[in-house]
């Protein structure tokens, strides 16, 4: 389906290309380089997951690849549908959801590939563990660490911060740097690594984090974390 920012370029384009029609002495013919950008802009903020997927056909099967892997680290899990009861419906738009794997058995529910357009540089991919819940507060549940197993947050964080197993478990990882977010209006709690991944040349134009996969030691943290996400709730 098309998206509203895709319509936006796809009408200014048409009043660009019919205007030129109806009234040349207002917009001469100099004009239709313009409506042929705006079209472009359109297909592209119109169908992103497409033109993604143009750029770098390997984004239409990252879904399978991270079942696999998340397989082939122990991990017992299976793909679901977007559009089914077991998906999140997502109003943030930023990222784009091009893939969900349920998780049997952990404290984590679903794991999240998302993907948005980094303008001048590429794609980014990003791997979402979330934790269906009511999230009453949303500060509550905000935390981050930029690595070495200390906390920074609301209360959740203090949460984290007093889980000594979780520190030494991060500080064995220094590097890895995690956000966990609440949000409220999606009815899930979102886990994943801070910033970009590495930069991957797979395709056409650069992707960052495309199978930046977590290791079984990174997702032993992740849903160890989701646990205290799921203590942290009001009962």
């Amino acid at each position: 389906m098309v998206t509203v920012f895709g319509l936006v370029f796809f009408g200014l384009a048409a009043l660009v290309l019919v205007g030129s029609i109806l009234y040349p002495s207002v917009i001469p013919n100099d004009f239709l380089p313009i409506a042929f950008v705006l079209a472009v802009m359109g297909a592209i903020g119109g169908f992103p997951e497409q033109y993604m997927r143009l750029f770098n056909p390997r984004l239409g099967n990252i879904t399978n690849e991270l079942q696999s892997h998340l397989s082939q680290i122990g991990v017992d899990s299976y793909i679901i549908d977007l559009k089914g009861a077991e998906a999140i419906r997502h109003r943030d738009k930023l990222w784009l959801p091009t893939g969900a794997v349920k998780i049997r058995n952990r404290n984590i529910d679903l794991v999240e590939l998302k993907v948005r357009m980094i303008p001048e540089e590429g794609t980014a991919v990003q791997y979402v563990c979330a934790v269906r819940c009511e999230v009453r507060d949303e500060n509550m549940l905000q935390a981050y660490t930029d690595g070495g197993g200390t906390w920074s947050g609301g209360r959740l964080a203090d949460a984290l911060n007093s889980d000594n197993e979780l520190k030494t478990m991060l500080t064995r990882m220094n590097s890895l740097r995690i956000t966990v977010r609440g949000i409220k209006s999606d009815s899930y709690a979102a886990i994943h690594k801070r910033g970009l991944g590495p930069a991957s040349l797979d395709g056409m134009i650069p992707s960052y984090g495309l199978g930046d996969y977590p290791s079984a030691d990174e997702f032993t943290v992740f849903d160890k974390i989701a646990g205290h996400v799921k203590e942290a709730l009001p009962t």
